[in-house]
């Protein structure tokens, strides 16, 4: 689906993104340990006003909030994951970064960790049967093995 394909190109765009960022990150620091404090945040103000740090930083939002959220709207379109799933991801972007509060941004986790339980919970108990002898039957039931034999 369409959705799945958007989220993924999303989620590759964020994860190549990301060390961008990252190195602006130890940029901004090495400019703090170096330079005085009025020095080292007029540098920082006028390299954060540029169009590259605005793309930069438009499209890591792009590949972890949206991209994600894409691809659990696929996984549950497609019946792999229950609807709770994909709303627990947004609920949990809109709620870590309503404030920048530790313990409104831990709720925020919570949400994300409970997401991911719930869809590897779901994956896990109602993964597809398997059939005997149709290659890794590691998960069958023993007992349809059995009657096979009989």
């Amino acid at each position: 689906s369409w959705w799945l394909w958007i989220g993924a190109a999303l989620v590759v765009l964020g994860a190549t993104t990301m060390p961008g960022l990252l190195v602006t990150d130890a940029y901004d620091l090495a400019l703090a340990q170096e330079l005085s404090r009025e020095t080292s945040v007029a540098v920082s103000d006028a390299a954060g006003d540029t169009a590259f740090t605005a793309a930069l930083g438009s499209t890591a939002r792009l590949g972890f909030l949206v991209g994600p959220a894409l691809v659990w709207i696929a996984a549950w379109r497609e019946r792999v994951v229950p609807g709770a799933v994909p709303a627990l991801v947004v609920a949990s972007w809109l709620v870590g970064f309503a404030s920048m509060d530790l313990p409104v941004m831990l709720a925020g986790s919570a949400l994300l960790i409970a997401a991911t339980g719930l869809a590897a919970a779901h994956l896990w108990w109602e993964r597809p049967a398997r059939q005997v002898g149709a290659g890794d039957d590691a998960h069958a039931d023993p007992s349809a093995a059995t009657a096979a034999a009989a």
